[in-house]
């Protein structure tokens, strides 16, 4: 288990694109929380944390057209358990003065800007009209004009598998620092698009493409348990880091509301933070436990014989509404 706690914060539903691949189905402001509040939640967190730094992405919706953002921003950079900030973005509100106001937070080490395609046919069917150029042109702004560090997020499905080692490339021509791959989950305005999850053999062959564009040799089960990649580009090295479910460890979701998720993909409610202690929702939690418990899995996830890994709940949950089902992209 990790020193510090990991929050994906959802400050706002409203957003000016409407993804396909969209987890959301709910763009309006109904249920953001007042500044008041959302100190109350982080407050919450940090006076529960027992003693564990903390570490949050800030995120939508859009972050940016959340009216109290850069104060929410400014009570979190000071707050003596934040250890670092960042935001998720889809990158089409940034400018010069934005960037100038996002500077002044000492805590706030990188921004995560999204493209789902190496060209503007893909990304733009995926996201919106004209998103991959503006995209493109405020990575290079931010690259100009600041210190972060940039990383582009992509989510894989079917529309967009085959460019990733194309976009792999136009990541590192951009010199943007890293570049993190989630695979695509059904839920929201897109639960229906369950045809665009990719199958079991098509991850295979993303997690070797991966490996494949790095030069990096290795034996697919090593990587098994990796639901995510981040790649981190270095100047004298390229450093891969892969992601294995961490669901109730030190990971959480928080929504505009301030319900509690054990990941953001995993649509399941496991309490209130305006509502109750956040150590308390994460020792009660029957979900977190039954999910957690490799005994209660079923199908191959029941009987795998790697220790360390429990195949996805979120994806199992969201193609079957049974998050104890067994991981259908597992390829062994």
């Amino acid at each position: 288990m990790s020193d510090k706690l990991y929050f994906q914060w959802h400050i706002t539903n409203a957003c000016n694109f409407r993804c396909r691949h969209c987890y959301q189905d709910d763009f309006t402001k109904d249920s953001e929380l007042g500044l008041a509040d959302l100190i109350k939640v982080y407050n919450n967190v940090a006076s529960s944390a027992g003693g564990k730094k903390i570490s949050v992405n800030l995120t939508g919706g859009e972050p940016f057209l959340k009216a109290d953002f850069f104060e929410l921003l400014t009570y979190l950079d000071r707050h003596e358990n934040t250890e670092e900030l960042a935001v998720i973005t889809n990158g089409s509100l940034i400018n010069e003065g934005l960037l100038k106001k996002l500077g002044a937070a000492r805590k706030l080490k990188q921004i995560k800007v999204s493209l789902d395609g190496a060209t503007e046919r893909t990304n733009d069917s995926i996201r919106r009209p004209g998103s991959f150029r503006a995209v493109v042109e405020n990575i290079n702004l931010m690259q100009e004009k600041t210190d972060f560090e940039i990383v582009v997020m992509l989510t894989v499905m079917r529309s967009n598998s085959y460019e990733l080692p194309a976009l792999f490339q136009l990541c590192r021509d951009l010199k943007v620092d890293g570049v993190i791959i989630e695979r695509f989950i059904p839920l929201g305005q897109s639960r229906d698009l369950k045809a665009e999850v990719i199958g079991k053999e098509e991850w295979r062959r993303v997690v070797k493409d991966i490996f494949e564009f790095l030069e990096l040799w290795q034996e697919d089960n090593d990587v098994l348990p990796c639901k995510a990649f981040w790649i981190k580009f270095r100047d004298d090295d390229t450093e891969l880091l892969g992601a294995e479910c961490n669901l109730g460890e030190d990971s959480f979701a928080i929504l505009p509301n301030a319900d509690l998720l054990p990941c953001r993909r995993f649509d399941l409610k496991i309490g209130n933070l305006l509502k109750e202690d956040f150590s308390d929702i994460v020792k009660k939690s029957g979900i977190l436990k039954d999910a957690t418990d490799k005994t209660k899995l079923k199908g191959r996830c029941g009987s795998c014989h790697f220790e360390n890994c429990r195949g996805c709940r979120a994806l199992a949950y969201a193609l079957g509404k049974d998050y104890l089902a067994e991981d259908e992209l597992c390829w062994i």
